[in-house]
């Protein structure tokens, strides 16, 4: 035990530095959510409009512009957000007139990826991954105002933006190579040698690493459906409340920050109906019911969070983000059916395919093909086989 605990150890560290090392600088998706992080910690309320557009000087000084209902001033004039380059589809829906100028969202704010509603700007993702950002931003923020530093600064943005991402998506990451190695273990009969191997690949040799260090909800979703998985099982050692109820906060934490997780978690709360169903009615209900308490936590959170930012408890938020992202006849305003050229090009083809850049996968395949054949981890099999293709599709 002593020795497996100091092999997770070196895991974890070797992992952490490594996603921390690297910071991919900000991006659409990244400032967004570092916008929002940023209007919690510092004036504790969701809208981001305050941290959205910055101005900057001949020297390169960075000051914010407070935005009130998608206009701010520059040089005593008012700008209007406008959606779109030609000034045609102001964010606030006001047209505008001779003393207000048009400004483009998409060259002036720090992000295009922020929805609109009820006059305040929000991140067009749900929550989850500012959620996990905000403890280590709100640290940092505490103690560089003690030291008298501007938050507002260039070189402190930088800074904060880095350290952000790496005390949220970078250190869940790591913890989640640490259950990545539990399971593949158990998996392995207690084996430690494929079991590190395989975590090796899987923390090096696939985009979970690249997507450690960005501030995105990728690695944030794996490893919190991983510890889903895990503590599901670990339960069904030893019956405990506890690991259920951590099983659905995890898998309900996953679907406030992807949608799409949301079908995750109920894959997985079928999992452990299968697996408890041979235990009888009793133990079912029973671990039913504390994987749904584990749940209730993260969609509370959620409810709240929908109801003070766009009035509804039950909102999505891609309802308001940017027109020209709207698919008006797509489910979710997201997804519609592809050609098949689509799925080929996400699994081969070198601008975004799957086994183009993680090769180590297609031993995943040969995986899937001997669990079957060999009639072991059946059900461990096709909950895995159903989560990639929930995601793929």
């Amino acid at each position: 035990m002593k020795r497996f605990r100091s092999v997770e150890s070196l895991l974890f560290c070797s992992a952490f530095l490594a996603f921390a090392w690297f910071h991919q600088g900000g991006g659409w998706n990244q400032n967004a959510r570092f916008a929002e992080v940023r209007a919690m910690a510092e004036e504790g309320r969701f809208a981001a409009d305050d941290f959205i557009v910055y101005q900057h000087d001949e020297r390169g000084n960075l000051s914010r512009s407070c935005v009130e209902n998608g206009d701010y001033f520059l040089g005593g004039e008012r700008q209007r957000l406008m959606w779109n380059e030609d000034g045609t589809l102001p964010v606030n829906g006001i047209p505008l007139d001779e003393k207000v100028n048009p400004a483009a969202l998409n060259f002036l704010a720090c992000s295009g990826d922020l929805g609109f509603a009820r006059g305040h700007f929000h991140p067009n993702k749900p929550p989850g991954t500012s959620f996990a950002a905000l403890p280590a931003y709100f640290v940092l923020s505490r103690i560089e105002r003690a030291q008298g530093c501007n938050l507002d600064d260039w070189w402190t943005i930088t800074l904060n933006a880095w350290l952000t991402s790496a005390f949220s998506v970078g250190l869940a990451s790591a913890l989640g190579v640490v259950v990545f190695f539990r399971l593949a273990k158990r998996f392995a009969d207690g084996r430690e040698t494929p079991a590190l191997l395989a975590t090796i690949a899987f923390a090096f040799g696939t985009l979970y690493f690249p997507f450690a260090t960005l501030l995105f909800d990728h690695n944030l979703i794996a490893a919190a459906l991983l510890a889903s998985f895990y503590f599901i099982l670990k339960s069904e050692d030893r019956s405990e409340p506890r690991s259920l109820c951590l099983s659905g906060f995890c898998a309900g934490f996953a679907a406030i920050t992807n949608y799409v997780a949301t079908i995750a978690l109920l894959l997985l709360g079928l999992f452990l109906l299968v697996k408890k169903w041979k235990a009888g009615w009793r133990s079912l209900g029973v671990s039913a019911s504390w994987f749904a308490l584990g749940v209730v936590g993260p969609l509370a959170l959620i409810c709240l969070y929908n109801q003070s930012c766009y009035g509804s408890p039950f909102a999505l938020c891609n309802a308001f983000q940017n027109p020209r992202f709207k698919e008006t006849a797509a489910f979710l305003g997201m997804f519609t059916p592809q050609k098949i050229d689509v799925p080929l090009m996400l699994l081969y083809s070198t601008y975004r395919g799957l086994f183009f850049f993680c090769p180590m996968l297609v031993l995943g395949a040969f995986g899937f093909v001997f669990s079957f054949w060999k009639r072991v981890l059946r059900t461990e099999s096709v909950l895995c086989l159903g989560l990639a293709a929930l995601f793929f599709l």
